[in-house]
């Protein structure tokens, strides 16, 4: 289909990979899809935010705690492919809005902010320390 599309320029279909070849393509993509609507949280999007990458990706359980919609990524609702590539096409031309996103995206990584156990230890142990 990629052929069949004349897109051979812009996509790529790569089996498995090494870590060192999955980190030079991160360095060197615009933007992550994600099209999974299924999973627990999503490492390859955590991946892809450290590498300063913004992703697109659906809206689930997972997803939800590390994407937050045009903040530090890009949220799409519903369960379809045209939905998907509506917002990839929508953004992959926006210089400034991927500059924005991308920087949140590396800052949600340094932060942690994806973890919610994280914060609940934390907050744990503060209370524990403060009884």
């Amino acid at each position: 289909m990629v052929k069949q599309k004349n897109l051979t320029d812009n996509i790529v279909i790569k089996g498995f990979q090494q870590d060192n070849q999955i980190a030079y393509y991160y360095h060197h993509c615009r933007l992550f899809v994600f099209p999974s609507d299924g999973e627990t949280l999503g490492y390859v999007g955590l991946e892809a935010q450290s590498c300063r990458i913004p992703a697109v990706a659906f809206a689930n359980k997972g997803t939800n705690r590390w994407c937050k919609d045009n903040q530090n990524g890009f949220i799409v609702k519903g369960r379809s492919a045209q939905y998907l590539a509506n917002k990839v096409m929508e953004i992959i031309s926006d210089d400034v809005l991927l500059t924005r996103i991308s920087t949140a995206a590396r800052e949600n990584i340094r932060l942690e902010a994806y973890n919610a156990s994280k914060q609940e230890l934390t907050d744990i142990y503060k209370a524990i320390l403060s009884w």
